[in-house]
């Protein structure tokens, strides 16, 4: 690591809209799993196995918002510091702003990721436990395991030609 200049980037305007949405999403999820805690019955499907069956106490639906909260937070202190962070290339004076900036910007959609997974999830439970749909299917599931490597893939290649 040594060395590594240590400036502040500015968010430009995608960057402070995908902060903002972020925020606003995890105030939501949080509300919406607060709401759904009080509202279901005590059983409620939290586990979804392989073939789509549920099982589950609704106590454990608020550990959802409580891990991504964590998550969350700690996301958004590790983005204060970019210079601790690692990169896919040598950090120096000449690639440093633009590494850190495309850094930030991972951590950001990762952070946004996060929440949209964690509510879908959440929002999947509560819809099953209502009665609304019967589980959770293999397409969320492939959905969810994939989209947080979209934007580290995205990200790592341009880390890469930016050195």
């Amino acid at each position: 690591m040594g060395t590594r200049p240590k400036i502040k980037i500015e968010p430009n305007g995608f960057d402070k809209i995908i902060e903002a949405a972020s925020w606003i999403l995890m105030a939501g999820f949080v509300c919406f799993a607060i709401y759904a805690h009080y509202t279901l019955p005590d059983t409620i499907p939290t586990h979804f196995d392989a073939s789509g069956k549920v099982d589950g106490h609704k106590a454990s639906l608020l550990m959802l918002p409580i891990v991504a909260l964590f998550t969350f937070l700690l996301l958004s202190i590790i983005s204060r510091y970019p210079h601790y962070c690692n990169y896919p290339v040598e950090i120096t004076e000449w690639n440093a702003e633009f590494q850190y900036r495309n850094g930030l910007r991972l951590l950001r959609i990762i952070k946004l990721i996060m929440i949209v997974i964690f509510g879908s999830l959440t929002v999947l439970i509560f819809c099953t436990a209502k009665g609304l749909i019967t589980g959770m299917g293999i397409a969320p599931l492939l959905i969810i395991t994939a989209l947080p490597f979209i934007p580290i893939i995205y990200y790592v290649i341009k880390a890469i030609k930016g050195r």
